[in-house]
């Protein structure tokens, strides 16, 4: 297991931090979709298009 999975699971653990993850978890999901969109469609972030 990576170091990142590592952290979210331990992080987790803790009924707050899993309350305010669930809350955001949606809004995170769809800005991550947005991202693979733009990646399959060949368009860059804009951070460093120069």
């Amino acid at each position: 297991m990576d170091a990142l999975k590592k952290l979210k699971e331990k992080a987790l653990q803790n009924p707050e931090v899993k309350k305010e993850y669930e809350a955001l978890k949606g809004e995170f999901e769809a800005i991550s979709e947005g991202i693979k969109q733009s990646r399959s469609n060949g368009k860059r972030s804009g951070i460093n298009d120069g």
